[in-house]
């Protein structure tokens, strides 16, 4: 079980960083977005890896990712 959350959080690492280089490259508006519209695009990009991945603990899968994209502004 630990193996298989290590796994998790690499790929949400990935992830993140996707995130961020797709928001340099592409989403250039991404910095002039409100907090609202960040808060939920980022909301429904959570559900959505949740329901990929299958996470179990859709809190603790929130966190994470939103520790990274905070971490990364």
């Amino acid at each position: 079980r630990t193996v298989r959350r290590s796994w998790y959080l690499d790929l949400l690492q990935l992830m993140a960083n996707f995130l961020n280089m797709f928001e340099v490259t592409v989403w250039g508006c991404w910095r002039s977005m409100s907090a609202a519209a960040k808060k939920d695009a980022l909301r429904t990009w959570m559900h959505w890896v949740a329901e990929v991945l299958i996470y179990d603990r859709l809190e603790r899968l929130t966190t994470v990712v939103t520790r990274k994209v905070v971490s990364r502004h």
